[in-house]
């Protein structure tokens, strides 16, 4: 096990070693917090005896969770594999589909993801008479989420409301809270705060949790919301039986306080845990000094900033930090074109290995135009998402109807993709058979004749997608998703559609739709094998 300490520095072993109350582990940047956590991690299970269920360590992006997986896996081998390393969202997704009974939920419930909460939110804007411009989806998605990160449930919004705004929030609020349940569905944001409610609503339950995780770590704890935060406290507990509980973060990286992070859960966790342990990670194994004085002379400037650190290295002093200030945009990126040509032309780099980073999307046109105008080839990194493209979504949907009869978002998004005569008149008919029968926009499809509104061009496109629904409903249940996923692909005609077409960026979306099927199948492969990732199992919980 010393070989578990070799190479760590002072703070860095303490850490590791720390036992027996709450542990904030302040991390400067680039000062080896991973290789601390994954370290401290194997360190428990080989030195201290603690069994790899016993383990849930928390991140905050599915690829931070991946690489913990592996380092520990490295260290401690197969065994480490029935510890938890998860997202939040991917732990009480977990958690959520095993509990689902004793909130009323089927263990099927769908997640809407940013795009479907959208999507439904504009519809209610539509069907409540607002002015989409004056009150966007957008922007009430922005507030329905802050209420959500708040712990704040639509009876409270309501109550709480001081002026028109807020009762219209609280108004939208209540109809999307409704509709989410009605369809069996939650969105991101629910994902936390239902777990949050199950524990308080059923105290054996988090118990059960309690006891089964002796050992919670969380990552990035200076990012954490107060669900999340809440959360936290729920799993770890109070009194003598709490677990062990171990935070890394820093509040000088502090960088999500626009999703509602607060930066008070870490500052002021020696207040919630007057017991805990503090250490600072300073040394810098990243950067050099220069680089580092620079960071440090302004970050001072914050006026929250928790416990004062100063980052070093023994990297040496390195070269000095160059600064630009343009006029504008354009006099920024011909500056930025002319010392890449510079560069280039003395053979001290080439162009491949040149990269400017930038905060918004937008600010990548004055940076293309100069570079076309100079010659000086550029590929914009980024994109349109896999799992983001509307031929991808489009057949996710289709799947997603399968597992969850009762998905209106997925059923509104597809009834008439590809087209099948069923308009927006026709969806408005559905729509109000829905609401007079009090059942979801699925069922009401499937009950499409006891509406005399619904056209007679639209009928046979809705009874034709039932038919599809149900036949693929009906085949997974014996078969792997890669066969309901072709199924649905030939049967709606959606592949025909592609192959038909003579733009040439459909040869793309077929391509898209082939890698999608290829996706399902690794899924089952993984499956037999016993290798599933949790945050696959969890179908794109974050």
């Amino acid at each position: 096990m010393n070989d578990l300490l070799t190479g760590l520095n002072e703070p860095q072993r303490q850490a590791v070693e720390h036992a027996g109350s709450p542990l904030l582990i302040v991390a400067g940047a680039g000062s080896g917090k991973t290789r601390v956590l994954t370290h401290r991690i194997a360190y428990l299970l080989g030195e201290r005896g603690v069994h790899p269920g016993e383990i849930l360590a928390i991140t905050f992006t599915n690829k931070a969770a991946a690489e913990m997986r592996e380092r520990v896996d490295g260290l401690i081998g197969p065994r480490s594999r029935a510890m938890w390393v998860l997202t939040f969202h991917s732990a009480c997704l977990r958690i959520l589909r095993r509990e689902a009974h004793r909130l009323g939920w089927k263990q099927s419930f769908t997640i809407y993801d940013t795009d479907d909460a959208r999507r439904l939110l504009t519809q209610i804007v539509k069907d409540l008479g607002l002015d989409s411009k004056k009150h966007s989806p957008r922007w009430l998605a922005a507030e329905i989420s802050r209420l959500k990160n708040e712990l704040i449930g639509p009876d409270q919004a309501a109550s709480s409301a001081d002026d028109a705004r807020a009762k219209l929030v609280a108004d939208v609020y209540s109809q999307y809270d409704e509709r989410l349940r009605l369809a069996q569905a939650v969105d991101f944001d629910d994902i936390i705060g239902s777990t949050v409610h199950l524990f308080r609503a059923f105290p054996d339950v988090a118990k059960s949790y309690r006891m089964r995780f002796r050992h919670v770590m969380v990552d990035e704890y200076q990012d954490t919301n107060h669900a999340q935060y809440t959360l936290v406290r729920e799993l770890v507990g109070t009194g003598d039986d709490r677990a062990e509980l171990c935070v890394v973060g820093d509040a000088d990286q502090s960088i999500y306080a626009f999703r509602g992070a607060t930066i008070r859960n870490i500052i002021e966790f020696e207040r919630d845990f007057p017991d805990a342990k503090t250490i600072l990670l300073e040394q810098n194994y990243r950067s050099t000094q220069t680089i580092l004085d620079a960071a440090n002379g302004v970050i001072r400037n914050n006026t929250e900033r928790g416990r004062e650190k100063r980052l070093w290295s023994d990297e040496g002093p390195g070269g000095r930090i160059l600064g630009h200030t343009g006029d504008n945009e354009h006099d920024e990126a011909a500056w930025v074109a002319g010392r890449i040509d510079e560069l280039v032309d003395a053979g001290d780099t080439s162009f491949g290995d040149t990269a400017i980073f930038y905060r918004t999307n937008a600010q990548s046109r004055a940076f293309e135009e100069v570079f076309v105008r100079r010659g000086i080839p550029y590929k914009v990194v980024g994109g349109v998402r896999f799992y983001e493209r509307k031929e991808v979504r489009d057949m996710l949907a289709y799947l997603k109807l399968t597992a969850n009869p009762d998905d209106t978002v997925s059923a509104m998004r597809v009834v008439n993709t590809p087209k099948r005569g069923v308009g927006d008149r026709a969806v408005a008919e559905v729509e109000a058979l829905a609401a007079r029968l009090k059942v979801s926009f699925p069922e009401a499809l499937h009950r499409a004749d006891e509406s005399a509104g619904i056209s007679g061009r639209a009928r046979p496109g809705i009874k034709r997608f039932c038919e599809i629904i149900d036949a693929a409903t009906e085949l997974a249940k014996t078969a792997p998703p890669e066969e309901v996923l072709d199924k649905l692909i030939a049967d709606t005609g959606y592949l025909d559609g592609l192959e038909q077409s003579k733009d040439p960026q459909d040869e793309g979306r077929i391509e898209n739709l082939q890698e999608l099927v290829a996706v399902a199948h690794e899924f089952t492969e993984s499956v037999m094998r016993g290798t599933t990732d949790d945050d696959e199992q969890d179908l794109a919980a974050d």
